[in-house]
């Protein structure tokens, strides 16, 4: 759903062409790939730099978050900025 909408203001046209919201979802979805391969492995070095908190076990470092979930928590993160910042505009 936030597709269109970020390809509208990347693209800056008055509508979403196919070509840009394909462009942007393969985007999105190339980086949400990389952030959940790298989730673990960065709970990892986190654990190793406090030292006095266990986040993830060492043998947990090669485990793969699901894409989907990325995606879901980075489109509700999307999607409440986007209602907070037209809260007090009166558009939908």
């Amino acid at each position: 759903m936030a597709v269109a909408q970020i390809a509208v203001m990347v693209s800056r046209s008055p509508g979403v062409s196919l070509v840009s919201a394909g462009a942007v979802a393969a985007g999105l979805l190339s980086a949400a790939h990389l952030a959940s391969g790298q989730f673990f492995s960065a709970l990892v070095w986190a654990d190793r730099q406090v030292g006095w908190i266990e986040v993830v076990e060492e043998s947990q470092r090669n485990n793969l978050l699901p894409v989907g979930v990325t995606t879901a928590v980075l489109g509700g993160v999307y999607l409440a900025w986007v209602l907070f910042k037209r809260r007090g505009t009166g558009t939908a």
